[in-house]
């Protein structure tokens, strides 16, 4: 009986501390499932912005070669991308003017990062909209940030309020 009563004394504390390993694992992997690890954020290469002069002899060309206002060009990059040329948008809009691929095939981009062909396209595209939209500019903008199709389905801003935001913030600086 002491025999047993000794090893009992001796084996107890390795046999808790077992029991303690294997419910903290077990803790451990009931957390992991419940609470996953969050996803690593995309890491893209950075990218500087061109000096102002630079940036605005691009804007001024875009406008230039597509008969819009430079100062309207110049605010659409400034709310797109904050003037930085290789920005992606978790929807799939990438570069200066933040254009969706299918725009940027329809435009003929070849390369959505190149700061001018951005600026190029992003200043056709705003011309499309103009024109569509008879020289309605808050429905050009609206059509700009929302797409088209929702802007033809209702006729008027859509109540996105990320578009109203859009909106009133380009044309408060364009004022």
């Amino acid at each position: 009986m002491l025999y047993l009563a000794l090893l009992l004394t001796l084996t107890a504390p390795a046999f808790a501390q077992s029991t303690l390993a294997r419910q903290r694992a077990s803790i451990r992997r009931q957390f992991s499932v419940t609470h996953p690890k969050a996803p690593e954020p995309v890491r893209f290469r950075s990218c500087d912005t061109h000096p102002p002069s630079e940036l605005n002899a691009m804007i001024g060309a875009a406008a230039r070669a597509n008969r819009v206002p430079a100062n309207l060009v110049r605010e659409v990059a400034r709310q797109e991308s904050s003037f930085q040329p290789c920005a992606r948008f978790s929807k799939g809009a990438q570069g200066l003017m933040q254009l969706m691929p299918a725009t940027q095939a329809t435009l003929g981009v070849s390369n959505p990062f190149d700061p001018a062909e951005s600026l190029m396209a992003g200043a056709r595209f705003l011309k499309t909209l103009l024109e569509r939209y008879d020289g309605n500019l808050s429905l050009a903008l609206s059509a700009y940030n929302a797409g088209p199709k929702r802007v033809d389905a209702i006729g008027r801003i859509p109540p996105i309020p990320e578009t109203r935001a859009y909106v009133k913030s380009i044309l408060g600086r364009l004022k």
